[in-house]
């Protein structure tokens, strides 16, 4: 199957389970250490069904695998905590700044140099990060929705080259099985810390969580796909369409579904957006 349709996939199921994880974070669950202790226990529960469709091999890719699993829920955490508190259509773009750390990450581990197109990427991101993060025509105020983003966004850099590593030598199938323990660890450590909030979720919920976690393990499996068959830059570039799906889909249900999203819909709020969004988008190409 070729890349590019890996990496659609991945577009349409990141846009989903954003606007699935907005709606959880707004209406079913209000602790987000609740919500990544239900979705990482999800994950591994999913993942480590695909015992019976791999040949399991012991190499030390497995440590990556399981280190990026852990990276990528406690990310989670601190994406689901800046979620509960702000726009989806403005807490996604600024994740995008992962890219930057990814570079900064590659130049620290593997020597790669910057280029200059890549220093206008930076310059590009960071400047449409700034805009995204205004109010008004005011200055923005860099509070914990913003740094609690920038964590995350580390702790997905961190997993996105633990993530590349461990595909280098193992199978998709094989990284997503490894990535659940690691996915595991963190369901624990988040419901030694909520388990009483975790007695409180309705259990009709839960079946809404499940799919979720599905999606979730469908989204690495086809993404981890992408990347193998196809190049870092295109499948990163197409990937990173999904915060304009994100952007349209939460302003047309903010219209016609408003108690689902409340999205401001001021025209110069969304205007900003749009501007914000595109120049993270124009930058996200460039540094990739």
């Amino acid at each position: 199957m070729s890349w590019l349709i890996f990496v659609i996939l991945s577009v349409v199921l990141i846009t989903v389970i954003s606007l699935f994880e907005k709606y959880f974070l707004s209406h079913l669950v209000k602790d987000p250490r609740v919500l990544v202790a239900i979705g990482s226990f999800g994950f591994f529960l999913f993942s480590f069904l695909l015992i019976f469709f791999i040949d399991l091999s012991l190499t030390w890719a497995i440590v990556p695998a399981i280190l990026g699993g852990i990276a990528h829920y406690f990310a989670l955490y601190f994406y689901y905590d800046s979620l509960s508190k702000e726009d989806v259509s403005k807490v996604i773009p600024i994740l995008s700044i992962m890219g930057v750390f990814v570079l900064i990450l590659s130049y620290f581990l593997f020597s790669e140099v910057f280029t200059l197109i890549e220093y206008l990427g930076i310059f590009s991101l960071l400047l449409g990060t700034f805009i995204i993060s205004m109010k008004g025509f005011s200055l923005p105020k860099f509070g914990k929705v913003f740094y609690f983003l920038i964590l995350a966004a580390f702790l997905f850099a961190v997993r996105t080259i633990l993530n590349n590593y461990a595909v280098m030598k193992i199978t998709p199938l094989e990284f997503l099985f490894w990535m659940g323990f690691g996915a595991l660890i963190v369901a624990g450590f988040f419901a030694f810390k909520k388990a009483s909030e975790l007695k409180k979720v309705k259990k009709e919920n839960l079946l809404g969580f499940g799919f979720v976690s599905f999606l979730a393990v469908l989204l690495m499996y086809t993404l981890s796909s992408a990347l193998q068959l196809g190049t870092v830059t295109l499948t990163f570039m197409v990937y990173q369409t999904h915060i304009f799906f994100v952007f349209l889909l939460v302003t047309i249900i903010s219209i016609f579904s408003p108690k689902s999203f409340k999205e401001d819909l001021n025209k110069w709020v969304i205007l900003q957006k749009a501007i914000a969004i595109t120049l993270i988008f124009v930058g996200s190409i460039l540094i990739l």
